[in-house]
């Protein structure tokens, strides 16, 4: 075996302007540097031994980590074995993570009633910004209303075709979007057929209780109803 080397790794989180050092998980407060976000681990290695890689504790929100860059073109895995990085004493050698943005998935969901329509997953992919899929589900006497994160409609909505970003933070996580309904409105006419009626029209709405309707009169004839 060779002679032994005083080395030191520097796991370099990479730049990031947009995650705080609170996002970082399992991370020893002393082992942190804030300012630079990275860790220093000195390792007694001897030229030729062959050692494992100390294993990433650096997190990126909606990002997965996807290995150590030595920044001359090599990327090592997490807990890869490794000897001779360098032969020189007293060497600090800079591994910066290199991160992947996570795919999420959107499913769409027609909502209580919905009469046709089908729609296949969308992926997504983080701090990208994209648009959503145009709704294709219909409901008979009904118009969209948008899409709502809870089956009860309650919370914010996203519109149809809304260009969207970062609904979800993990990789693979399923995003369930449920079709809002609102009643279509619609006019009734009333023709007296040779009698007066004071109401010419009335708005009401699908599945819903039209109402009170108008009494035409017409001298020397009874009303018998409206008929459609």
């Amino acid at each position: 075996m060779g002679n032994p080397l005083d080395v030191s790794f520097q796991f370099d989180f990479g730049a990031d302007t947009k995650t705080s050092p609170e996002k970082f998980s399992g991370i020893p407060e002393r082992t942190l540097s804030v300012s630079t976000l990275r860790e220093y681990y000195p390792y007694g290695v001897s030229y030729d031994e062959e050692k494992g890689l100390a294993g990433n504790r650096f997190a990126k929100t909606g990002y997965r980590f996807a290995g150590w860059d030595d920044g001359n073109g090599t990327v090592y895995r997490d807990g890869e074995k490794i000897r001779n990085l360098t032969s020189e004493n007293g060497k600090v050698i800079t591994l910066t993570a290199r991160w992947l943005p996570i795919t999420y998935m959107i499913a769409w969901h027609g909502g209580a009633g919905y009469t046709d329509g089908q729609m296949p997953v969308q992926v997504l992919t983080y701090d990208k910004e994209e648009t959503l899929t145009k709704n294709q589900f219909q409901k008979t006497g009904y118009s969209f209303a948008g899409w709502s994160l809870q089956e009860n409609g309650e919370g914010e909505r996203l519109t149809d075709g809304q260009k969207v970003m970062n609904l979800a933070q993990t990789q693979d996580e399923t995003i369930h979007l449920y079709a809002q309904w609102e009643n279509t409105k619609y006019k009734i006419t009333f023709s007296p057929n040779s009698g007066t009626c004071q109401v010419k029209e009335k708005e009401v709405f699908y599945d819903k209780a039209v109402g009170e309707l108008p009494v035409p009169v017409k001298e020397d004839y009874r009303f018998l109803g409206w008929f459609h």
